[in-house]
């Protein structure tokens, strides 16, 4: 059989969205600024959590003082990193490459701003307060700032031991580099790059350093939590990874998967600096703790302390011959922080763009 005519199914079919301007179910909500992010849903009887954090980027932790905290009044808990060690049920650890970074820092703290103490109360300004008066006494450990440097023998090392989370597929097989600040060293080859700059007709070597970048998203972080009558856990978050942070979340409490629910109200902004765990692990916690709902909200100077973008020191060689680009060679040493997050996943992406298109 020939056809004589090419088939339009759209000659057919009265097709509703393909073809045509589709306003946003969420525009005129924002709009006219009646939007409901986090911040703006009640939650009846819940507590407010605010955070006391450390004033040094690297040092043993000898003793948080929560005596003045607690007599505040309002406040119905202060829970530290000790108290978090001696307690049996609850996973103290967490992250989506290794499970390297505490709740609140036990024993030692890895970076200025590393939250040491939580605090739980009837007002935000008492659970503030509160938080203000708590005092801690450290023994300061040498620290470096540069990624370079930091990764050279030798340099204070940041993690005794690297647990691999076992969370996702392409990092199943990290193991860290233990003795080092190195989490992950990835290395991708395609020919030989030696050979082919040896006989280019001319070599750019160029270096490129990006500081560390706040996301800048408008909306800071949130979280309410709490478990219900029937011990199951609730979790209202400005997470971008809700599934990983139910599945890390049960881990962490002792949980099955059905009896954890994240629920994500609309974001007021993210761009990858609300991906896996943030507030949520301290916020259960702190559930946990008082039996009660609680809530936390970054003020936007600890958002500067939550997440940002790495940084990066990378060089570059790149060779041409008979003028095509033959052959590029790239160096790249990120800076994940005091904790390996989802630095090595960023390492791989790195080695396979490399190349450019």
């Amino acid at each position: 059989m020939i056809l004589e005519k090419t088939l339009d199914p759209r000659e057919s079919i009265e097709w509703s969205v393909v073809g045509h301007d589709i306003l946003r179910l969420d525009g005129p909500a924002k709009v006219r600024g009646a939007h409901f992010y986090l911040a703006d849903m009640p939650f009846p009887g819940a507590l407010h959590c605010a955070l006391a954090r450390s004033t040094y980027p690297h040092a043993n932790l000898l003793r948080v003082d929560v005596d003045a905290a607690r007599a505040v009044p309002g406040v119905v808990s202060v829970f530290t990193g000790a108290d978090l060690a001696a307690a049996k049920d609850v996973r103290p650890t967490y992250g989506p490459a290794f499970r390297d970074q505490p709740i609140l820092a036990i024993e030692k703290v890895r970076y200025a701003g590393e939250p040491i103490a939580a605090v739980a109360a009837e007002t935000l300004e008492a659970a503030e307060h509160a938080a203000s008066l708590i005092e801690a006494s450290y023994e300061d450990l040498p620290h470096v700032q540069d990624p370079y440097e930091a990764a050279q023998q030798g340099a204070p090392v940041v993690h005794e031991t690297f647990e691999p989370a076992g969370a996702f597929a392409d990092l199943m097989a990290l193991t860290g580099h233990p003795g080092t600040n190195i989490c992950t060293h990835y290395k991708q080859r395609h020919g030989d790059a030696g050979k082919a700059l040896a006989e280019a007709d001319r070599v750019f070597e160029d270096t490129y350093l990006c500081p560390p970048v706040s996301h800048a998203h408008l909306e800071p972080h949130g979280v309410a939590a709490w478990f219900d009558p029937s011990g199951r856990l609730i979790i209202y978050s400005t997470t971008q990874s809700p599934f990983f942070v139910r599945a890390d979340l049960a881990g962490i409490f002792g949980l099955a998967l059905g009896d954890v629910r994240v629920v994500v109200p609309p974001l007021g902004g993210s761009y990858g600096g609300k991906i896996y765990d943030k507030l949520e692990p301290v916020t259960c916690l702190m559930a946990k703790v008082t039996g009660r709902p609680v809530r936390l909200h970054l003020r936007r100077e600890e958002v500067f302390f939550t997440s940002s973008r790495h940084g990066a020191a990378t060089k570059i060689w790149t060779g041409v011959k008979d003028g095509k680009i033959t052959v590029r060679k790239m160096e790249v040493y990120y800076d994940a922080g005091a904790y390996a997050e989802v630095g090595p996943r960023i390492a791989q992406k790195t080695g396979s763009t490399a190349p450019g298109p």
